[in-house]
């Protein structure tokens, strides 16, 4: 079954998750909130028309889990044990939430939200 996947989508499988675990590492060190990139890939025809979305995502600590959303796609939320549980989760809602909003006839809001970090003094 493996060799029935096209070379090209097994670079862009690749190219996914060296982006998100070098963001993940990055954004984990010493952060209750952590804020990290998802990209999804969305097949416009099968084939190498591929485009990349880069949405944000916020992973946030509650007390007894992770909760998670993507401020670019409204109601589209996961929750879990992990931060890694809860980025799969939030991975699988995307790919659910852009293939209803398809079905039903609806535009794919287009990343725009912007994240950084601020560094403040404490006090």
């Amino acid at each position: 079954m493996d060799q029935d996947i096209p070379n090209w989508l097994r670079n862009v499988v690749t190219q996914c998750r060296r982006l998100l675990e070098d963001e993940c590492r990055q954004a984990l060190a010493g952060k209750q909130k952590v804020t990290l990139y998802v990209s999804l890939c969305q097949m416009i025809t099968y084939g190498e028309n591929c485009t990349m979305k880069r949405y944000a995502i916020v992973i946030e600590k509650a007390e007894s889990n992770y909760a998670a959303y993507v401020p670019d796609l409204p109601g589209c939320i996961a929750t879990g044990v992990t931060v890694e549980e809860t980025e799969r989760l939030l991975r699988e809602a995307i790919e659910l939430h852009v293939e209803g909003m398809r079905e039903y006839g609806l535009p794919v809001p287009e990343p725009s939200s912007h994240v950084e970090y601020l560094d403040v003094n404490a006090w």
